[in-house]
């Protein structure tokens, strides 16, 4: 599916099985339910979260994932430090999760890089609307996934999706829509 509306892999920086820390349990448990890609839980003390391995810190992830959701009270290492770490391995989308409404915490997320701030509690709907904004944003600036960026190329194949062209060599294609 295209990365639009389902980023391929979520890494979710301070999920946990425990029932008090509802918000990135709860976003994991709101993703698990349809979502097909893969899950990076992230906690530094849990070996599993929801069935999935967990990694004690982003950086020892298998791959930079597409999406980030970070709780800001994740045990262990400060949120915001882990933001910072996270955006140190790629340019994933941070979306933090937080039960800190206060401005000064939101200006501070958003001056180190996170993409959205999503305030507990929170709903379904308003997670993947929030996600898909995010990826949208993602989409349109030409970062890796994105459908609209810069020329794409391949040998001799060019495409050129914010155009709507493809080149063999110098010889633009006919392509049909």
């Amino acid at each position: 599916l295209h990365l639009l509306l389902h980023p391929k892999s979520i890494a979710v920086a301070g999920a946990s099985n425990n029932p008090v820390k509802m918000g990135t349990l709860q976003a994991l448990s709101i993703l698990k339910d349809g979502y097909e890609g893969k899950f990076y839980p992230v906690h530094p003390t849990e070996k599993t979260v929801l069935g999935h391995k967990a990694y004690a810190s982003p950086l020892d992830l298998p791959e930079a994932p597409d999406l980030v959701l970070l709780d800001l009270a994740m045990p262990g290492p400060d949120g915001f430090s882990v933001a910072g770490q996270m955006r140190a391995i790629g340019q994933a989308p941070i979306i933090i999760v937080s039960g800190e409404s206060g401005e000064a915490s939101k200006v501070r997320a958003l001056g180190i890089g996170a993409d959205d701030y999503l305030t507990k509690p929170f709903g379904k709907a308003e997670l993947l609307a929030r996600i898909a904004a995010v990826m949208r944003r993602v989409d349109r600036t030409g970062m890796p996934g994105s459908t609209s960026g810069g020329p794409l190329s391949a040998g001799n194949l060019t495409l050129e999706p914010g155009r709507h062209e493809a080149r063999c060599g110098d010889a633009p294609l006919t392509l049909t829509p």
